[in-house]
């Protein structure tokens, strides 16, 4: 009993002088830690996802207090609502920061890359990019190994067995990265969630010049550089056989969609673009005097009864970019749009912005608590003068010469050279005079059947000089040959040229006989 007693006693005196000594350590070496660290942990959505660059929720915590500031501090799971908590346990204000969203940037599909091997190995992009460049003609593109859909921890990407490729889901989408991170072909990337869930991007990143990257993948980025050029406010840039969108400067045109011939760049959730349809040109028309146009400060003016500005108003507020981004051909068609409709509704312009929007909202306002005003009728278009038209004086007829009476004759005219008979090259050479001469006027005449004549043979006359004259020189050699050519002249020379031909032929054969 004893025993037990004073082995009690002295297990109850080194407790309490062990207790005695850590409560003087801890107070010796405290570590203070301010309160707002855990009031900021506790708004912010304990994901631990390290979107934020920290290594969990704790230390962002840590981070903000730390730094007294929000400046380059975001939670993408949370999002803007619970950076707004964040500023109000700090005493700040929240910086209005665009959310991000995953964007897959491969469009290889099962029918646009065809697969050349089969990869037989651990099922994992990480290994099969490290081993070989992939299934097909492309090793820029998706492995389709699924890695991405495994670190994600919001169930946001899952793979599509039709097309092998990664899709994301944007309601889920927290753009925390970390698929980024996942994937070693870089082909997943963060950008802007953009307006009404809009983006504009490449869905391509195959560095291989055109012909190799087309042959690849059929709708693979060639770098042929018309998007570069058609890009109004310079956010396509073309580096290493790809284009690429700078999401910062991108306006949502869509200019870049309409002139990629390979379809590579994608608009996405954007209404079908409008073919615009070229005017068919008409005949001018006279018209009336027309009234002058309205001055720049009535354009303000509601239209009668004051419910609705007119057209011509809320197209002034617009930048006049007629990007098509908003969806329709041009600014004034949207302008159109918002007064058919008697609202602005889903309608938003990407070039203007909230900006613009908001002075058309303050338009409509001002328009619709505007008293009715009473329409001026429009003045009367004075009617055109009409021109009495005096009759034509006939035209005389001059006398007609035996030339072109002979031309009648013939059926020789201006317009028909080259489809009259032969006698005509006479005529269009502008070398002989127009005379008709009997010889071609015989043989180019139609003449009636008559029955064949005997006709003895004739005796082959000795080749002169002039023969030298070949119709495989025509046009090389002098105005003679024309003569032999039309096929209707007997070949008659000048004496003077057969005088020459027979003396230089005679000097020829004088020099072959001497030698």
């Amino acid at each position: 009993m004893n025993l037990i007693l004073i082995a009690v006693i002295s297990l109850g005196i080194i407790a309490f002088v062990a207790a005695g000594i850590l409560y003087a350590a801890s107070k010796k070496f405290a570590v203070y830690e301010d309160p707002r660290i855990a009031q900021v942990a506790e708004v912010l959505p304990q994901a631990n996802c390290g979107g934020c660059g920290y290594p969990g929720c704790s230390g962002l915590a840590g981070a903000i207090v730390k730094a007294g500031s929000l400046e380059g501090k975001f939670c993408p799971v949370g999002g803007q609502p619970v950076m707004e908590k964040v500023a109000a346990v700090m005493g700040l204000t929240a910086e209005q920061t665009e959310p991000m969203v995953a964007v897959v940037r491969c469009n290889g599909t099962c029918a646009n890359r065809p697969r050349l091997t089969e990869y037989d190995g651990v099922r994992t992009c990480a290994i099969a990019a490290a081993t070989y460049g992939g299934e097909t003609g492309c090793s820029y593109g998706c492995l389709g190994c699924g890695d991405c859909t495994k670190v994600c921890k919001f169930d946001a990407i899952h793979m599509n067995p039709e097309t092998g490729l990664p899709e994301v889901d944007d309601e889920k989408c927290t753009g925390c990265g970390a698929c980024t991170k996942a994937c070693p072909k870089g082909v997943i990337e963060l950008r802007y969630k953009g307006k009404n869930n809009r983006r504009v991007y490449v869905r391509c990143i195959n560095k291989d010049k055109g012909p190799v990257a087309k042959k690849a993948c059929s709708v693979a980025c060639i770098a042929c550089g018309k998007c570069e050029k058609t890009c109004p406010f310079g956010a396509i840039t073309v580096e290493n056989n790809v284009a690429y969108i700078d999401f910062m400067k991108c306006k949502s045109c869509r200019k870049c969609v309409e002139v990629c011939p390979q379809h590579s760049i994608i608009d996405l959730n954007f209404p079908p673009l409008k073919k615009k349809e070229t005017p068919a040109v008409e005949a001018p028309k006279t018209e009336a005097p027309k009234a002058e146009a309205p001055k720049a400060a009535a354009l303000a003016q509601p239209v009668q009864g004051g419910a609705m500005p007119s057209a011509a108003a809320i197209e002034a507020l617009l930048p006049q970019a007629n990007c098509g981004g908003c969806g329709f051909d041009d600014c004034p068609a949207f302008a159109a749009a918002v007064v058919a409709d008697g609202g602005v509704g889903e309608k938003f312009c990407s070039v203007g912005g909230e900006e613009v929007m908001a002075k058309i909202a303050a338009l409509l306002a001002s328009a619709s608590s505007a008293p009715a005003a009473e329409a001026a009728p429009a003045p009367e278009a004075a009617p055109a003068p009409v021109k009495e038209e005096t009759p034509a004086a006939p035209a005389k007829e001059e006398p007609k010469t035996p030339e072109d009476l002979w031309r009648e004759k013939m059926g020789y005219t201006a317009k028909a050279i080259g489809l009259v008979p032969i006698p005509q090259s006479r005529w269009c050479n502008g070398i002989f005079k127009p005379l008709p001469p009997v010889t071609g006027l015989e043989k180019a005449a139609p003449k009636t059947a008559e029955a064949p004549k005997a006709e003895a043979p004739k005796a082959e006359a000795p080749k002169s000089a002039f023969d030298a004259y070949t119709p495989k020189g025509i046009g090389l050699i002098t105005i003679l040959q024309s003569r032999w050519s039309n096929g209707i002249f007997k070949p008659e020379a000048p004496k003077t040229q057969i005088e020459k031909a027979e003396a230089l032929n005679a000097a020829l054969l004088k020099e072959a006989a001497g030698k």
